[in-house]
């Protein structure tokens, strides 16, 4: 026969007692104790039902034990947490991705455009180099129309000019010395020619002026001493009385291994911040090119252009002068993603940044 069942306050202090046990069970130390066969529990965020094999079904009882509801809201937070991190990092990991194509693409659109200009450049050179070992050079009436079509072929350029050494076009620099506005008081052949203004298809001329600032005149200079194209770092130049911050594309003329002037085109950068506005980066970042030399030769904030990236780590400056690669996270937890832009194998790479927020660092 079946024992009669007790009354509730019986009920409520054995509950009372067997949650005694539990926690004093719980505390002790290993090995773990024999436990005796318990009623088959369930638990729900709501409700505790139990019942034992020969009983039925058991009577719910809105009470948890508190080291399960402790248990379970620190599980919930804990989830919550690498619910998070996880979201974050895939979105990062999928902005990166994001960033590495577009830095790859716009550099190798740069580069091959760059690479272009350069060419209509050194094919100038090497006419003018063909003719004067054949001793057939150009007159000087011949030679400034043509610096003038190679100017109007290509919108980008600003300016331009054929720049020989003294008397070595035809030898004939004193007759016309002192003739403006084409030619100086030495009458050496080197007319710069300029848009009167950009997309303008007319031209004025002015005799090349060279500076005595260290450095001002590395466009001539570096060409003259190793015989190679040269992109050069960028530069403020006078350009119909206003400062222009440019880069000049640059090729020899060379006749049997003798130095005999340049050709060079001048390649106002803000042209380039155009097309690379016209890039969006992920996460509301900005992008900006730099020199192999660590010059801002693009950049969103005017203010930093023609100036050295010196916020840039001793790492990124020198993966920038070796043409690799690179990235790197700052202390605002921006990532930076360096990409070259590869000219001419003579000429010294530059390098186009993305930088961008990554979404763990906030």
């Amino acid at each position: 026969m079946s024992q009669p069942r007790t009354s509730e306050p019986e009920d409520a202090a054995a509950e009372t007692g067997a949650a005694a046990l539990f926690m004093a069970r719980l505390l002790q130390p290993a090995p773990p104790p024999q436990i005796e066969p318990q009623p088959h529990t369930y638990i729900s965020p709501s409700l505790t039902v139990s019942h034992s094999a020969d009983e039925g079904p058991g009577v719910a009882s809105p009470r948890i034990p508190m080291v399960t509801a402790l248990l379970l809201a620190f599980g919930l937070v804990v989830a919550a947490a690498v619910s998070s991190m996880t979201h974050s990092g895939t979105a990062d990991t999928a902005a990166i991705a994001q960033g590495q194509v577009q830095a790859g693409e716009t550099a190798s659109t740069l580069g091959a455009r760059i690479s272009l200009h350069l060419d209509v450049v050194s094919r100038l050179a090497d006419s003018l180099s063909r003719q004067l070992a054949r001793g057939t050079p150009p007159s000087r009436d011949e030679l400034n129309p043509q610096v003038r079509d190679t100017l109007a072929s290509v919108p980008d350029f600003v300016g331009g000019a054929v720049t020989f050494e003294p008397n070595a076009l035809d030898g004939r620099d004193a007759e016309f010395a002192g003739q403006a506005p084409l030619y100086d008081a030495t009458g050496r052949f080197m007319p710069y020619w300029s848009r009167k203004a950009m997309g303008s298809t007319e031209f004025t001329a002015e005799p090349i002026v060279f500076q005595d600032a260290p450095g001002a005149n590395d466009w001539y200079d570096i060409p003259k001493k190793t015989g190679k194209v040269l992109l050069t770092e960028p530069y403020l130049y006078p350009v119909n009385g206003e400062q222009v911050l440019m880069a000049s594309l640059v090729a020899p003329i060379v006749v049997d291994g003798v130095f005999k002037g340049a050709v060079s085109a001048d390649y106002p950068l803000d042209r380039l911040s155009r097309r690379i506005a016209q890039v969006v980066p992920p996460m509301g970042g900005q992008m900006m090119l730099v020199s192999n030399g660590g010059v801002y030769a693009t950049h969103p904030d005017d203010r930093r252009l023609g100036q050295r990236a010196t916020e840039l780590p001793p790492e990124a400056l020198q993966a920038i002068r070796q043409g690799r690669t690179d990235q790197f996270v700052d202390r605002d937890g921006h990532i930076h993603l360096l990409q070259p832009v590869v000219i001419h194998p003579d000429v010294p790479p530059w390098s186009l940044i993305i930088d961008f927020p990554l979404n763990a660092s906030r």
